[in-house]
């Protein structure tokens, strides 16, 4: 597992040292009331996700808005978010302003939904992948963000992975058994079961042709992102954007090769 996290976070190493200048275009709109010092607060935390959004997944190729709700009383700063894709991109957040700016800033909701946005929206029953790909961003994010060392990022994925292990040790695919787990409501196994997609093309990435997963979805932002709008067309973009069949071939895998084969302590 140390050895499989080892390239994930190679790649975050290169985009700061690349230090790209880039900013997504965004705004906050106030559906309820908020006071100035609320809106301050608030407004430091989506800037600071934002940026790092932007350095880690590239400029945006559209403007993205942040509709903010109050639920005041919540257990955490976050209680609910998610993404808006009827036409618009953005998000809608459901906060409780009276956590301090570090509550939110050491929540992942809002690197998970921003992520989100850097491909499209490609359908319920392709969860497994959208899902996965935000989840196996956030906390690379976070380490962007500086609310995370790297060390600590990788425990974090790592106890994660480790706990869905047992759910995948089974001869059929892994996409069929994270449709099952999610008609479960079990969403952290079926989330994290499809963020090994995206580390097992990371490490090919960084094997095969020295780059990450996260400079190839930088390239996707101006190529195709804004055209595409299948899962099929995802992987094909992503291919091409990267100069390898990667993509394709780990896809073919997750749908036909048996979980078992994937999802282990060996393999992740």
């Amino acid at each position: 597992m140390k050895y499989f996290l080892n390239f994930l976070f190679i790649g975050v190493l290169l985009l700061q040292s690349m230090e790209p200048e880039a900013a997504i275009n965004y705004r906050i709109v106030w559906k309820e009331n908020f006071t100035e010092s609320e809106k301050t607060k608030v407004e430091s935390w989506l800037s600071t996700c934002t940026q790092a959004v932007s350095t880690c997944l590239g400029d945006y190729p559209f403007e993205v808005t942040y509709y903010m709700h109050r639920r005041e009383n919540a257990s955490e700063p976050v209680p609910w978010a998610n993404t808006i894709r009827n036409g618009e991109q953005g998000v809608e957040f459901y906060i409780d302003p009276t956590f301090d700016l570090k509550d939110f800033l050491d929540d992942w909701t809002a690197p998970h939904e921003i992520a989100h946005l850097s491909i499209p929206y490609v359908g319920k029953e392709n969860m497994w992948f959208s899902e996965g790909y935000a989840s196996y961003m956030q906390y690379l994010i976070m380490v962007e963000m500086d609310v995370l060392e790297q060390d600590e990022a990788e425990e974090r994925m790592q106890e994660r992975m480790n706990k869905i292990v047992g759910k995948y040790n089974t001869t059929e695919d892994v996409v069929s058994v994270n449709r099952a787990l999610r008609a479960k409501h079990n969403y952290p196994a079926a989330y994290w079961g499809g963020a090994c997609y995206f580390a097992h093309v990371n490490k090919a990435l960084m094997t095969e042709k020295g780059v990450s997963l996260m400079q190839v979805i930088q390239g996707y932002q101006s190529s195709n992102r804004l055209s595409d709008a299948s899962l099929e067309e995802v992987i094909s973009s992503l291919d091409i954007q990267s100069g390898t069949r990667l993509f394709r071939k780990w896809y073919e895998l997750f749908l036909n090769a048996p979980s078992k084969d994937l999802i282990n302590r060996k393999s992740i």
